[in-house]
Protein backbone atom coordinates (compact mmCIF):
# COMPACT_ATOMS: atom_id res chain seq x y z
CA UNK A 1 0.00 0.00 0.00
CA UNK A 2 1.39 3.20 -0.88
CA UNK A 3 1.62 6.33 1.80
CA UNK A 4 -0.20 8.88 0.74
CA UNK A 5 1.15 11.51 3.14
CA UNK A 6 4.30 11.05 2.14
CA UNK A 7 3.64 11.07 -1.53
CA UNK A 8 1.51 14.25 -0.80
CA UNK A 9 4.43 16.16 0.91
CA UNK A 10 6.82 15.33 -1.84
CA UNK A 11 4.71 16.41 -4.48
CA UNK A 12 3.99 19.46 -2.23
CA UNK A 13 7.96 20.32 -1.69
CA UNK A 14 8.24 19.74 -5.83
CA UNK A 15 4.77 22.13 -6.60
CA UNK A 16 6.80 24.90 -3.60
CA UNK A 17 9.75 24.76 -5.30
CA UNK A 18 8.31 25.35 -8.87
CA UNK A 19 6.54 28.26 -7.82
CA UNK A 20 8.24 30.04 -5.36
CA UNK A 21 11.58 28.36 -5.04
CA UNK A 22 15.18 30.17 -5.42
CA UNK A 23 18.34 29.00 -6.08
CA UNK A 24 20.50 29.26 -2.69
CA UNK A 25 23.49 27.94 -1.35
CA UNK A 26 23.46 26.48 2.82
CA UNK A 27 26.65 27.02 4.27
CA UNK A 28 28.83 25.62 7.53
CA UNK A 29 32.02 26.94 7.51
CA UNK A 30 33.82 26.11 4.41
CA UNK A 31 31.03 23.90 3.38
CA UNK A 32 28.27 24.26 1.02
CA UNK A 33 25.24 22.70 -0.81
CA UNK A 34 23.29 24.27 -4.06
CA UNK A 35 19.63 23.83 -3.98
CA UNK A 36 16.18 25.44 -4.66
CA UNK A 37 14.86 26.53 -1.30
CA UNK A 38 11.62 28.59 0.00
CA UNK A 39 10.86 31.91 1.90
CA UNK A 40 8.90 31.89 4.30
CA UNK A 41 8.20 33.61 7.84
CA UNK A 42 7.84 32.53 11.22
CA UNK A 43 6.35 34.26 14.44
CA UNK A 44 8.10 32.52 17.60
CA UNK A 45 7.31 33.09 21.17
CA UNK A 46 9.92 33.00 23.64
CA UNK A 47 9.11 32.42 27.49
CA UNK A 48 11.47 33.95 29.57
CA UNK A 49 10.72 32.20 32.38
CA UNK A 50 10.25 35.45 34.43
CA UNK A 51 6.51 35.71 33.05
CA UNK A 52 7.92 37.88 30.16
CA UNK A 53 6.84 36.29 26.66
CA UNK A 54 9.08 37.94 23.77
CA UNK A 55 8.00 37.65 19.67
CA UNK A 56 10.83 36.82 17.66
CA UNK A 57 9.96 37.12 13.92
CA UNK A 58 12.34 34.99 11.72
CA UNK A 59 12.88 34.46 7.92
CA UNK A 60 12.29 30.95 7.12
CA UNK A 61 14.28 29.31 4.46
CA UNK A 62 12.70 25.68 3.35
CA UNK A 63 14.73 23.62 1.61
CA UNK A 64 14.62 19.57 0.82
CA UNK A 65 16.26 17.20 3.38
CA UNK A 66 19.19 16.44 0.85
CA UNK A 67 20.42 19.62 0.53
CA UNK A 68 21.58 19.19 4.73
CA UNK A 69 23.21 15.46 3.89
CA UNK A 70 26.42 16.58 4.33
CA UNK A 71 25.89 18.37 7.39
CA UNK A 72 23.21 16.90 9.82
CA UNK A 73 20.73 19.02 11.65
CA UNK A 74 20.96 22.91 10.90
CA UNK A 75 23.32 24.91 13.49
CA UNK A 76 23.47 28.55 14.55
CA UNK A 77 26.05 30.21 12.71
CA UNK A 78 25.17 28.21 9.43
CA UNK A 79 24.30 30.68 6.50
CA UNK A 80 21.86 30.76 3.51
CA UNK A 81 23.17 32.81 0.83
CA UNK A 82 20.64 33.76 -2.04
CA UNK A 83 21.73 35.75 -5.15
CA UNK A 84 19.13 37.60 -7.30
CA UNK A 85 21.41 39.16 -10.18
CA UNK A 86 23.49 41.90 -8.93
CA UNK A 87 22.81 41.40 -5.43
CA UNK A 88 23.32 38.92 -2.77
CA UNK A 89 21.89 38.35 0.86
CA UNK A 90 22.97 36.49 3.16
CA UNK A 91 20.83 35.05 6.02
CA UNK A 92 22.22 33.65 9.74
CA UNK A 93 20.48 30.55 11.40
CA UNK A 94 19.04 31.90 14.31
CA UNK A 95 20.02 30.62 18.26
CA UNK A 96 16.93 30.16 19.65
CA UNK A 97 17.09 29.94 23.65
CA UNK A 98 14.87 27.17 24.79
CA UNK A 99 14.00 25.75 21.16
CA UNK A 100 15.52 24.31 17.72
CA UNK A 101 16.61 26.68 14.95
CA UNK A 102 14.62 24.64 12.80
CA UNK A 103 11.58 22.10 12.18
CA UNK A 104 10.38 20.06 9.65
CA UNK A 105 8.34 20.92 6.94
CA UNK A 106 5.98 18.32 5.12
CA UNK A 107 6.74 14.77 6.16
CA UNK A 108 10.52 15.10 6.55
CA UNK A 109 10.96 15.48 2.98
CA UNK A 110 12.45 19.29 3.81
CA UNK A 111 13.40 21.30 6.73
CA UNK A 112 12.55 24.57 7.72
CA UNK A 113 15.33 26.69 8.99
CA UNK A 114 14.67 30.11 11.04
CA UNK A 115 17.54 32.41 10.12
CA UNK A 116 17.71 36.54 9.98
CA UNK A 117 19.35 38.76 7.32
CA UNK A 118 22.51 39.78 7.98
CA UNK A 119 24.10 41.25 4.88
CA UNK A 120 23.09 42.35 1.60
CA UNK A 121 25.57 42.98 -0.94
Amino acid sequence: MTDVIAEGAAWLQEVREQAAGVPATYWRGQTSAFGVMTRGRSSISLDSGLGIIQQVESVDWIGPEAMFADFGDPKPGDRVVVTDGSRTWTYEVLHIPNGSCWRWAGDNVARRVYTKLTKVE
